[in-house]
């Protein structure tokens, strides 16, 4: 470099030469407005996370399933543990024909209602307002479920339809929030993992209503009326545990910095992304109708095989009730690995989402076929059969009822994703109330063989679906598979606090091209380092000092 000289140490002809004006310097970039103020620890233990920070994310990333994944397992309990309350309320009062299917479709009804509503409200006024009200309903009515009389001329079936219904708006509620909020929380590389996990919960409330069901029958066999109140009371426990940390979420980032709607926009954005809705509605739809139909095979098995019929009546009512709970425990066992297999492998790059929904479809197809036949066309070999249907449980859950999940979430923009995820969502329920409506009638006057045909069939064009409408979203950034760009966004990160989802929120900004300002708010300088640190970043979320794993 050349020496720096004074004016008063230039030569004569130096100092007689035309002035040279310096260039300007390079215009600067004018900061962005914040959009949101998060924490995070200082940029050397973000550059060397070590094993207490990696333990912090993980608890970070529990506590999004944890939270996120209560609804689903309200679903689930809800579903299963209402099979063996209607057979309790079957023995204790006077049932009519249609009470049962009364009960069991205002759910379906509420669900369905609760999808479409409550995605719409969440692109509007935020994910976390409608967060809290879903859970908030799911407790109030699951109580209400609970403590339900008949009030003349309204008999308890009738009430229970109707606290059934608006608990259902709730349940649906849930799907597009917790999918939307868990997408929009997560970093790319973890999206899929979490998000199925989140779904996995939904197992996780199936087995535990078999068990609270047989625990209570073998406990109270005397007083079913108390099992009942009790089995649906217990529904609500998971959704109080967790209400008050709904209450202190952050709203997600994608929602706040979200393009401000115009007229005509989201008409445009339905325009451009009809393709996508066909494939995540209609797969979900096909699904559905075979997973809800699923539940009616379990009665005509047991039918069939006269399992749980006991030689007394003065017991055979509690023991086939027991022996029911018992079946539901051995197949929610053997299917809640499959929600964990799908976890594992849907971020693998073999699979990814769509060749695991492919494969899902064509497996279950297979074994609803192999049933089939050995229902029809030959002497029945009933353990081959229960282990085929155990196991479509299983391949249903590695598969269509996990990945339908995750990709009516990541397909579509921030500013329609709630929507497109409960109008998805809704197609499914819409096909569970289609696959009661028509396969319940067929199964009375064909037979179970029939059903289990018919079901593949309806896998197979799912398959199909698959194939025409569904793009593999792995590995890419949600900007990335909406076509729409993160750059832009902007976001201020503090020193001194380890809040593991805030540091979630900050690495997906990263990761779709947004600018990430580091504050590192000392009062002195160190070494002539400036107070302030700002790290823009380039689209895949590199920056500065970051390591492989960002």
């Amino acid at each position: 470099a050349e020496p720096f000289h004074t004016p008063h140490s230039l030569t004569m002809e130096q100092q007689d030469s035309p002035t040279t004006t310096p260039p300007p310097p390079p215009p600067t970039r004018p900061p962005s407005p914040p959009t949101d103020v998060v924490h995070h620890p200082p940029l050397e233990e973000m550059q060397e996370e070590g094993w207490w920070g990696r333990v912090g994310r993980r608890v970070g990333e529990l506590k999004v399933v944890i939270v996120s994944g209560v609804g689903f397992s309200s679903d689930a309990y809800d579903i299963f543990v209402k099979n063996i309350v209607l057979l309790i309320l079957a023995h204790t009062r006077t049932m009519k024909p249609g009470d049962k299917s009364m009960v069991s479709t205002a759910v379906l009804v509420g669900a369905l209602i609760g999808q479409v509503t409550f995605g719409a409200v969440a692109d509007k006024i935020g994910r976390k307002k409608g967060f809290i009200v879903t859970l908030s309903l799911v407790i109030s009515m699951t109580l209400a479920s609970a403590l339900a009389v008949g009030l003349p001329p309204l008999t308890i079936f009738h009430v229970l339809a109707a606290i059934q219904l608006i608990q259902g708006i709730g349940i649906g509620g849930e799907y597009p929030l917790s999918a939307t909020i868990t997408v929009e929380s997560a970093s790319t590389a973890q999206r899929g993992r979490l998000a199925s996990a989140v779904f996995s919960m939904q197992g996780v409330g199936a087995l535990e209503a078999a068990i609270v069901s047989f625990i209570l029958l073998s406990v109270l066999p005397d007083n079913l009326e108390l099992v009942w109140r009790l089995s649906l009371a217990f529904g609500a426990v998971p959704g109080l545990a967790t209400l008050y940390y709904r209450f202190t979420m952050h709203e997600t980032h994608e929602f706040t910095s979200r393009k401000p709607d115009t007229p005509g926009s989201t008409t445009q954005l339905f325009k451009r992304y009809w393709p996508r809705l066909l494939g995540t509605a209609g797969t979900w739809f096909l699904f559905d109708i075979t997973f809800y139909a699923n539940g009616l095979f379990s009665t005509a098995l047991l039918a069939d095989m006269n399992i749980g019929k006991s030689s007394s009546k003065a017991d055979g009512d509690v023991s086939e009730l027991i022996t029911l709970s018992k079946l539901n425990i051995v197949l929610t066992f053997v299917a809640l690995p499959g929600y964990w297999v799908a976890t594992w492998l849907i971020e693998k790059p073999f699979f990814g989402r769509k060749r695991l929904q492919l494969f899902g479809f064509v497996a279950i197809s297979a074994l609803y076929v192999l049933m089939a036949a050995l229902y029809e066309f030959t002497s029945p070999h009933w353990s081959v059969i229960l282990a085929a249907y155990a196991l479509s449980f299983f391949f249903s859950n590695m598969g269509p009822n996990t990945t339908t999940y995750v990709l009516a979430a990541e397909s579509f923009p921030t500013e329609i994703r709630a929507t497109c995820h409960g109008i998805s969502a809704a197609a499914g329920k819409l096909g569970a109330v289609v696959g009661a409506a028509a396969l319940a009638p067929m199964l009375e006057r064909m037979g179970a063989g029939v059903i289990f045909f018919a079901c593949s069939v309806i896998a197979g064009l799912g398959a199909l679906l698959t194939i025409l409408c569904i793009d593999e979203t792995r590995g890419l950034a949600l900007g990335a598979i909406s076509g729409s760009s993160g750059a832009g966004d902007h976001m201020i990160v503090e020193a001194a606090t380890d809040d593991a989802e805030d540091g979630l929120r900050a690495s997906t900004l990263l990761e779709e091209g947004g600018e990430l300002e580091y504050r590192h708010n000392r009062s002195s300088k160190e070494s002539g380092a400036a107070t302030e640190i700002e790290m823009t970043t380039l689209a895949g979320g590199e920056y500065p000092g970051a390591d492989s794993d960002g």
